[in-house]
């Protein structure tokens, strides 16, 4: 997709939101997240995550052309194309996983000057059995 500026992904023993995939489109001035867990949606958008190989601390191999990995911990993980990463960077050094992981939406928002964010559901049941299981969000 060639709006596609950002991705996160976590792992099914991630903390968190398991196996929960968030795509970031770029559209003018505003921002759009998609989140889903949906396998066709996942390869739709990155072919190249079919290779992809996550080992302990946050490793990661077969990263696709174009593309950095950001650890944010315990199995989850941000992957922004070079430019984005490129602004996004001074955000981010010297900040832990964990720390980055809170942050890097709004910190997204900021650097691109987004003026609308709008956010989208694909595989909405799975997110509702989320809402039923944690009230809190």
């Amino acid at each position: 997709m060639k709006n596609l500026i950002a991705f996160s992904l976590a792992e099914y023993g991630a903390m968190g939101c398991p196996n929960e995939v968030i795509f970031v489109f770029r559209e003018d001035d505003a921002l759009r997240f998609l989140y889903t867990s949906t396998e066709d949606d996942i390869t739709a958008y990155v072919p190249w995550l079919s290779t992809l190989k996550c080992d302990l601390f946050g490793i990661v191999r077969g990263v696709g052309d174009g593309w950095k990995h950001v650890d944010l911990g315990m199995g989850n993980h941000l992957f922004l194309i070079n430019g984005i990463y490129d602004l996004l960077k001074e955000r981010i050094d010297g900040k832990s996983p964990s720390q980055i992981y809170q942050i890097w939406r709004d910190d997204l928002c900021a650097v691109l000057e987004a003026r609308t964010v709008s956010e989208e559901y694909s595989d909405y049941s799975y997110r509702n059995d989320e809402l039923d299981r944690n009230p809190a969000w």
